[in-house]
């Protein structure tokens, strides 16, 4: 039976180590990454996805820090 005060930890089993590259360029060129990213700030209301510090959960997880994009208000 799952206990509701008990954090789950999920991890991606297709998650790889990153290597030189960073992830955004690890699937695509950095020419393509800076025209991707040209395109989306010319678009009305661009701004940049705000990250939010999940204080609590990384003090429970024992870690520095956990940030996460908030979606919320975009586009």
């Amino acid at each position: 039976m799952d206990d509701p005060g008990r954090m789950k930890l999920f991890c991606n089993p297709r998650a790889r180590r990153p290597g030189p590259k960073s992830p955004a360029t690890a699937f695509a060129s950095p020419q393509a990454v800076e025209i991707v990213g040209r395109f989306h700030a010319s678009l009305p209301g661009y701004r940049p996805t705000p990250l939010r510090a999940l204080d609590r959960m990384a003090r429970r997880l024992g870690l520095t820090g956990v940030w996460v994009k908030d979606e919320s208000q975009r586009f």
